[in-house]
């Protein structure tokens, strides 16, 4: 439990104070009224307050009731819903027909936290020195609150989380209780059928603001993979100019390799399809959202994205811009904030195509540029071709002299044989979802594909990331289990195992290094096509870890029969009878699960040419993180 900040005092205490005693309180909301207007003409916000103490006096638990009084409407606080946290300085106890009021004066100031913009305590540390929350107020009350005031607030939202939930449900209830009593005589044709469709925290694009949470309804312009999820870009036809300018093509200019010291990227480039200037919001997604982006938000979509945090970023040398982040909600681990199927009626839809359509409208006329044409999404694809395989095996199992049911239960042994795990391989991180090969191995580059400054798309030889997936090893490198342990070679100048390195005592002179062809373990037969199979380094430190601490470290082979045996005997367990297994003879190992790495090799200038290898960069994987029991 937070102790309260320097100066305030808790609700309990403040309702026992005496009348015209002034008082520093925070609360959460518990109930709020429409703003009214009082005979001197001023206008009226009345809210209800509640913490901790005060919810746990017996005649306490409806909170401490606040009139915040002020001559301008614009000027009351901005309290919208339950669950708010507010903080109020030199306020008035008074007492209005029996009931203890807390009554703003001419030197009143007050706070108002969205509930929101207030994160878990857990992630509390990220509003420490400069950073602050979110908070309604003029700027001189908002430049008063001092951190242990804010540590409060964050605390205290938790604490009272039952509380605010019961109050949610009562006014729920009371709510639909209103509507049913009232539906009979209103007309059908006169109700809103579409009153507040997103909710308190919608935002324009254009209403975006540092460090602040938002519920965004827009269009997909682009959706880039990135590491552990991926990049959403977005656009509801509003200027925000904390945001990166995406400049049109008429306004492009040849920046070259910006933020690209090392040469990664190449020269092709997509062009942004638009709209340009300062109208798209970049939001990094993170699982679990980003697992379903990836398989189900395509570019053209319309999506609303809800709790969207925003903030400043740095892009590369060309300054700082607002962008989103869409994280796991602690809460509600596999919550998705992504949806799809909006209502096209709704007020908010229509006026973004309405947007959209005037922005096109007024793009054509200046430079006679239209809205490219929506091609076949990639799901639309992958269901024909899906369409195309299923079509084809039914002729082919039509074809087939074999009984049906003899086909079905072969067919149900090759599936039940697809899912079976190695149970004497274990691998790490197990939070981290699998992925198939093809996506590892990226072969339309929809995850290297890179936004450059100046609006444009280059595709990277590698990026930097790591994966999970389900395998079983088709081949190996080398043939000869002897050469899987090698001779050290002198770090500094490559000399051989002949340098007088060798001469100190202890130090190692062979290491493990080979490489495994894996095969996608959704097949079900050994022989799938290249985009279902990935060549792997082992690397000497991950040989260690796959090999476990049976295995001794690596000798010459060649020499060390019961080292080499124990090594057969530990990949016999991984791979099975791949070894001694003839060309007809079918593989008996059975799949496990793995991590694999993406890096890239700096492949020299000369070599590279020899090879005709156009980029400098080669791209290249390496198991990890499993090991064989």
């Amino acid at each position: 439990m937070a102790s309260l900040p320097p100066g305030f005092m808790d609700l309990y205490v403040a309702r026992q104070s005496p009348d015209n005693t002034r008082v520093n309180i925070i609360g959460v909301v518990t109930d709020v009224m429409d703003p009214a207007r009082t005979r001197t003409s001023q206008h009226m916000l009345t809210f209800k307050l509640i913490d901790r103490r005060l919810s746990n006096a017996v005649d306490g638990g409806e909170g401490l009731k606040v009139r915040f009084f002020s001559p301008n409407l614009d000027s009351l606080p901005k309290v919208r819903d339950v669950g708010d946290v507010v903080l109020l300085r030199t306020v008035n106890m008074m007492t209005v027909n029996g009931e203890r009021v807390a009554l703003s004066n001419y030197s009143s100031g007050v706070l108002v936290f969205p509930s929101a913009a207030i994160p878990n305590p857990n992630f509390s540390i990220a509003y420490q020195d400069k950073n602050r929350l979110e908070c309604h107020g003029v700027p001189l009350q908002v430049s008063r609150l001092k951190l242990a005031e804010q540590n409060y607030v964050v605390h205290l939202k938790s604490e009272m989380a039952v509380a605010v939930e019961d109050s949610r449900h009562r006014h729920s209830a009371t709510k639909r209780r209103v509507e049913v009593e009232g539906s009979a005589s209103e007309p059908p044709s006169k109700k809103r059928k579409f009153g507040n469709s997103i909710g308190q925290k919608f935002k324009l694009i254009r209403e975006l603001r540092d460090m602040g949470y938002a519920d965004i309804v827009g269009l997909v312009v682009k959706r880039i993979g990135a590491q552990y999820g991926c990049d959403l870009y977005i656009t509801d036809y509003t200027y925000n100019e904390m945001m990166r300018p995406y400049p049109a093509p008429e306004e492009q200019t040849d920046l070259g390799r910006d933020g690209d010291a090392f040469g990664y990227t190449k020269g092709s480039k997509k062009p942004w399809p638009g709209p340009y200037g300062h109208t798209i919001l970049k939001v990094n997604v993170k699982p679990p959202h980003a697992d379903y982006a990836i398989s189900s938000v395509d570019e053209g979509d319309l999506v609303l994205l809800r709790n969207v945090k925003t903030r400043i970023t740095t892009w590369g040398d060309h300054g700082l811009f607002l962008e989103g982040d869409m994280w796991q909600d602690h809460q509600s681990q596999q919550q998705i904030n992504i949806r799809k199927n909006l209502d096209m009626e709704s007020p908010e839809v229509g006026a973004l195509m309405l947007r959209k359509e005037q922005y096109w409208k007024e793009r054509e006329k200046k430079s006679g540029e239209r809205p490219a044409e929506e091609a076949m999404t990639k799901r639309q694809k992958k269901a024909e071709k899906k369409a195309e395989k299923k079509a084809k095996k039914a002729q082919r199992q039509a074809q087939d002299p074999r009984n049906d049911s003899e086909a079905e239960q072969e067919a149900s042994k090759e599936v039940d044989r697809t899912f079976e795990k190695n149970p004497h391989v274990r691998c790490s991180y197990e939070e981290v979802p699998v992925s198939s090969v093809r996506k590892i191995l990226d072969p339309e580059n929809v995850e290297h594909e890179h936004d450059t400054p100046n609006g444009n798309s280059d595709v990277l030889p590698f990026i930097n990331a790591k994966y999970r997936a389900r395998v079983r090893v088709v081949d190996y490198e080398p043939k000869s289990l002897e050469e899987f342990a090698v001779p050290v070679l002198a770090e500094d100048d490559g000399k051989s195992v002949d340098s007088m390195a060798w001469q100190y005592e202890g130090t190692p002179k062979h290491e493990w290094h080979f490489s495994l062809l894996l095969e996608d373990a959704s097949r079900r037969t050994a022989g799938g096509s290249e985009g279902d199979r990935i060549w792997v380094q082992v690397h000497h430190e991950q040989a260690q870890f796959l090999l476990g601490n049976g295995v001794d470290d690596p000798q010459d082979l060649r020499h060390d029969y019961r080292l080499l045996a124990k090594l057969k005997e530990k990949m016999f367990v991984l791979w099975g009878n791949l070894e001694e297994k003839d060309e007809q003879e079918q593989l008996s190992n059975l799949p496990f699960e793995c991590c694999i790495m993406e890096y890239g090799v700096d492949v020299d200038e000369d070599a590279a040419r020899c090879g005709n290898q156009p980029e400098r960069w080669q791209r290249t994987y390496a198991l990890f993180g499993a090991t064989i029991l």
